[in-house]
């Protein structure tokens, strides 16, 4: 019973290892971004609004190609919830050896403070 649990948590790293690859090369591709490739569109320079107050217009900041890859967080999330799982299967999988039986309701405890632990 212990040996398939154990297999659910190798599984489970193994897809947060191909996520973690992924966004290494995501982080790749940012540190190829051509330094000369930035300029900076406008100039800074100060109005005055319809209601009287200054507002400060900055310039903005052009990278010639996007460096943030939208599917960043979404490659992070997968990779921190297989780890999250692979957590869960082991701390259940060391359970049922400590044990000899299932416990209803095992997990890994992740709190925000000593007395949740409790």
């Amino acid at each position: 019973m212990v040996k398939p649990l154990l297999n659910e948590v190798y599984l489970r790293i193994g897809w947060a290892g191909e996520h973690i690859s992924t966004l290494q090369e995501m982080q790749r591709r940012i540190e190829q971004v051509d330094p000369n490739t930035i300029t900076v569109q406008g100039e800074a320079e100060q109005r005055i609004n319809a209601e009287g107050n200054t507002e400060i217009i900055t310039p903005w900041i052009d990278f010639g190609e996007p460096i943030y890859d939208p599917l960043w967080s979404r490659e992070l999330s997968y990779a921190a919830s297989n780890l999250r799982s692979a957590l869960d299967y082991l701390v259940y999988a060391l359970v049922i050896l400590d044990s000899g039986s299932e416990k209803k309701g095992t997990q890994f405890p992740i709190c925000s403070n000593p007395s949740e632990f409790k």
